[in-house]
């Protein structure tokens, strides 16, 4: 297994180029006090983007400086919790909008273009994270001892990610993104169809791969994405990512099962993840006027 240490410290230099030098770059550190850490990380959720990262990194920061006496104490300590605002979680509208980009996808996979003919992969792997709401890194991590056809209810296990590295290249994380992220996941139907064609016509593969690149090894999440955005561009699904079916299964299985049981299909430590991130609002308004009616009509005074 990598060494995720790299990663790790690429993560961190990221998040001080990206988020903390344009905010603090110039300070002194006696000039970080509680007040100016907590205008800052509003700053930063009025951007758009979670604090909780950040607050987290700062505090390690200022930690770090209290021990070598550069502090007297941690200016992120006495910060009071910033309220994330909820984002508007936006998914398709209906099936009709499903088959339209499904539409899309195999029109692209068809179309006559230089150099090899497409795969299914981006069809494929389509259908499964929208029957699954897997990661995309989960699904091109799967192998085929991970999935099991032949049970009376047939499922895949989620066991590890894919990771790209800069300078390292592509690898399997035998690991999830979260101790809740191994799980099994149950398949329907259409989805076993698929996998059953995909495994005929693919044959062995050296490191067992459901979705091989076409030399044999992991294929980058990049390669996808790169395959989804040409097959999308210019058309008014342009803003559909791969995410956006996590968020449709996790809507459609709030709604009919509760939040519980979508925060555990996808993979999440907790629920409030899922209900802020991951289920859209409903546009229907709640069936309760039967209800309503009768309390009024019980309490209406005898004539």
């Amino acid at each position: 297994m990598r060494d995720l240490k790299t990663r790790s410290l690429r993560i961190y230099r990221d998040s001080v180029r990206l988020h903390i030098k344009p905010y603090m770059g110039e300070w002194l550190v006696g000039e970080a006090t509680t007040g100016a850490v907590d205008r800052v990380l509003k700053e930063h959720r009025d951007s758009g983007r979670d604090t909780s990262a950040l607050r987290k990194q700062l505090n390690q920061m200022f930690a770090l400086a209290v021990r070598h006496d550069a502090l007297a104490s941690n200016p992120v300590t006495n910060v009071a919790k910033i309220k994330r605002r909820k984002p508007k979680v936006r998914i398709l509208a209906d099936t009709a909008q499903v088959a339209e980009i499904r539409g899309l996808i195999e029109k692209w996979e068809t179309k006559d273009r230089p150099g090899p003919k497409a795969s299914r992969d981006l069809r494929d792997l389509t259908l499964l994270l929208m029957s699954t709401g897997a990661r995309i890194g989960e699904a091109l991590a799967l192998r085929w001892q991970d999935i099991n056809l032949l049970a009376e209810r047939p499922y895949l296990m989620i066991t590890g990610t894919i990771i790209q590295e800069k300078g390292i290249g592509t690898w399997r994380q035998e690991e999830g993104k979260s101790l809740q992220a191994t799980r099994p996941l149950e398949i329907p139907p259409s989805v076993v169809t698929m996998l059953l064609e995909r495994q005929m016509a693919q044959g062995h593969n050296p490191i067992d791969s459901v979705f091989p690149s076409r030399v044999g090894t992991w294929t980058p999440y990049s390669t996808m994405y790169r395959r989804w955005n040409d097959a999308t561009r210019g058309t008014k699904y342009d803003w559909v990512t791969f995410k956006t079916f996590r968020k449709q299964v996790g809507t459609l299985i709030a709604r009919e099962l509760g939040a519980k049981v979508a925060k555990d299909q996808l993979g999440h430590a907790n629920e409030v993840t899922t209900e802020t991130f991951y289920i859209a609002q409903s546009v229907d308004a709640p069936k309760v006027s039967g209800l309503i009616e009768k309390f009024i009509r019980d309490s209406a005074p005898s004539s």
